[in-house]
């Protein structure tokens, strides 16, 4: 029984003239008890909960608690985005640390958000204006603060692009094994500083990074340290990043960069421990995976040929293929030597790799124990050769399936992806990408009864049956009581859903109507927001609308997700206009909070359902295997429901969610029945007549 009340530490809260909100004491109290129990939590929090505070507060008062009995108590708090990770250390935590005391805190982030001299080192060779650069940024390294690409850009005074970000930031490529100092690398900097502060916030990729440095072990230090709680809020993006992160990737360009560290790692490592045939070794495995990228792609190029299928933008699963009709000349060979020859040349290169990585370890380990300096090529090398085993184990059962499903190291999906460089040239990309991440996450959650859990979000629950059941299975979550807390607003009166009668001219090729989205759009006088799905929609709205603005015909500032945008300051123009309009990707379906008068109209160009590709087969295969048939239309409703979670922030706000994709309209369409169950569940009245839209916003 927990003897901590919500009230008694949410007080001083109260005090600086916060509203008492029944969701969130309810959802602070079963956070409380929850970390003075070692249970695990799953907890759905409606918008406007105020879940920040709710996990926050629990977390410090008991940092205090422990400290004053001088027992350890450190805590994790993981969110998918960026945005949401600053608003944390930036508002949320300084504004709690002016009302309690005695804690620590910092954010992490992956190596690429940090400045690293190392890696700098490279970017200067014959490059005279990255050399300015890197001298200014060392002359200055006391101004630097965390070594931030904000940090970094205020020194210099100006932005850096991307490309030149990526040529002095840190990289899991350049030292994988983590043997940069602190006084060169500020990623190690953030890594050190992390594990002596009582709270840390990071991003679910390094959850998925600590996870695989401990290995299962859970008295390992990993990236993060020991800790006693966690708290990883926006849940329901936890699965899909953890699959990301564990994806394996493996092209003629991969091949080469590894192998590069894999021989460079094998000459050094001879000085250390001689082995005259190693080195052949090395090379020989090398082109046997060689031989076969150039088979698989060459295959695959003749299968798209011969069914018409373009190869630029391709994606198949790996694995044998029946072929209609006769099969003759180049795909006869092709097809001949992908079954036959292909398994022996990965049979002869994983026992090869094994060689080498045994090599290596043993001469890093040497090393370290005598003390020998100057050893990163081979650790890099070390590296290479586990990662490329491992990816060739888990290959070589892909030639023995019909549907590219590798029931082996895991569940796997194995897929060739065609792509085409600038110059017209093919190429190709082997993925082998994880369908279900369930018992490798398990070591996020560490040993039972060792570690408090909360798996937090506004859309756990699945709408297909009601439940949690998805949100725990797919990444392990250990068992444990289950709350739902409803949003604190009014949705009957402060949201309006606005579905597509259809009865307008389609944009070519798209699934809404440009003068509906405008009429819209005008009807809310800007305060826009329209999610695509597909980039080419957006370039093309973006254009339609550019030329309107020219014609001065479109009154509003329109701002753009590009490939290269900073998600948060085109956030944060979005705010400072509050009569803009922002056209973005599903980036900006999660994660985005704009509450006022900035907001009154989330639009949806299309419903969001994922790419129906060879991938997504094999995840829908997988996952009704384990009793989710409807896994595809989950996971659209899950990504509406963020989305339209994106319009009400506030008792005051006002605003309507468009669903503009025309098959909404459609009752013999799949995502009329899917969207219609979505739709309800906002709980909110619906029209079709924008000078109803009109009405309510005015």
């Amino acid at each position: 029984m927990s003897t901590t009340k919500w009230a008694d530490i949410f007080a001083p809260v109260m005090g600086q003239g916060r509203e008492v909100r029944e969701g969130q004491a309810a959802l602070g109290q079963a956070i409380i008890k929850a970390i003075e129990t070692k249970t695990n939590l799953v907890a759905e929090a409606g918008t406007g909960t105020g879940k920040s505070f709710a996990s926050l507060i629990p977390i410090i008062h008991q940092i205090q608690t422990s400290k004053k009995r001088n027992k350890p108590f450190r805590a994790i708090v993981s969110t998918e985005t960026l945005i949401l990770q600053r608003q944390l250390i930036d508002k949320d935590l300084p504004f709690l640390s002016t009302l309690y005391k005695d804690f620590t805190y910092r954010k992490l982030m992956g190596r690429s958000n940090y400045l690293c001299f190392e890696v700098a080192k490279g970017a200067v060779v014959a490059d005279i204006y990255m050399n300015s650069i890197v001298e200014k940024l060392k002359m200055r390294q006391t101004n630097l603060g965390n070594g931030e690409k904000d940090d970094v850009e205020r020194v210099l005074g100006r932005e850096l692009t991307a490309d030149q970000w990526a040529k002095i930031a840190s990289s899991s490529s350049f030292c994988p094994d983590n043997q940069c100092t602190t006084e060169k690398c500020y990623s190690t900097l953030a890594r050190e500083r992390a594990k002596a502060a009582d709270l840390v916030v990071v991003n679910h990729a390094i959850l998925a990074t600590d996870a695989e440095m401990k290995a299962g072990d859970p008295l390992a230090d990993g990236m993060l340290g020991q800790f006693e709680c966690l708290i990883v809020d926006e849940g329901h993006q936890l699965e899909p990043v953890l699959v990301n992160q564990w994806t394996k990737e493996f092209s003629e360009r991969d091949l080469t960069t590894m192998a590069g560290s894999v021989q460079q790692g094998v000459e050094d490592a001879k000085s250390i421990v001689p082995n005259h045939s190693i080195g052949k070794t090395a090379n020989d495995s090398m082109d046997e995976l060689l031989a076969l990228l150039k088979n698989v792609k060459n295959f695959y190029m003749l299968l798209g040929e011969k069914s018409n299928q373009e190869w630029k933008g391709s994606s198949t699963s790996l694995s044998l293929k029946t072929v209609r009709g006769a099969v003759t000349g180049p795909l006869l060979y092709a097809m001949n030597e992908f079954e036959e020859e292909n398994p022996g040349r990965l049979a002869r290169a994983e026992a090869a790799l094994t060689e080498i990585s045994d090599y290596l370890a043993k001469v890093t380990h040497k090393a370290a124990e005598e003390k020998i300096k100057g050893i990163r090529k081979i650790r890099k090398g070390w590296t290479a050769s586990r990662d490329m085993l491992e990816i060739v184990q888990i290959l070589s059962k892909a030639f023995a399936t019909t549907d590219g499903i590798i029931q082996a190291y895991g569940t796997y999906g194995a897929l060739v992806d065609g792509f085409e460089k600038q110059d017209g040239t093919p190429w190709m990309k082997i993925r082998l990408v994880p369908l279900d991440v369930s018992t490798k996450a398990k070591g996020i959650w560490g040993k039972e009864g060792g570690q408090t859990n909360v798996l937090l979000s506004a859309t756990l629950t699945d709408l297909t049956d009601g439940t949690f059941r998805y949100a725990r299975e797919c990444v392990g979550f250990p068992a444990g009581p289950e709350l739902r807390v409803n949003s604190p607003f009014d949705m009957q009166n402060q949201q309006l859903i606005y579905i597509t009668p259809a009865n307008r001219a389609k944009v070519e090729g798209a699934q809404y109507s440009f003068s509906e989205l405008l009429d819209l759009i005008l009807a809310a006088r800007g305060r826009s927001l329209i999610l695509f799905t597909s980039r080419k929609e957006l370039d093309e709205a973006t254009e339609q609308l550019q030329y309107m603005r020219n014609l001065g015909q479109f009154p509003y500032t329109l701002l753009v997700q590009t490939k290269d945008s900073d998600k948060q300051k085109l956030m944060e123009q979005f705010k400072a206009d509050t009569h803009s309009v922002l056209l973005a990707t599903k980036s900006f379906f999660v994660g985005i909070d704009v509450p006022g008068e900035a907001l009154s109209f989330v639009g949806l160009a299309k419903w969001p359902n994922e790419r129906y590709d060879a991938l997504c087969k094999q995840q829908i295969a997988h996952w009704r295997t384990r009793g989710f048939s409807r896994w595809y239309e989950r996971l659209s409703l899950t990504l509406f429901g963020q989305a339209a979670g994106r319009l009400i922030r506030s008792s005051d706000c006002k605003g309507v969610v468009g669903v503009l994709d025309f098959r909404a309209n459609d009752a013999e369409s799949n995502v009329f029945k899917t969207a219609k169950l979505g739709v309800t569940t906002l709980g909110s009245p619906i029209t079709q007549d924008i000078a109803t839209v009109k009405a309510f916003l005015s």
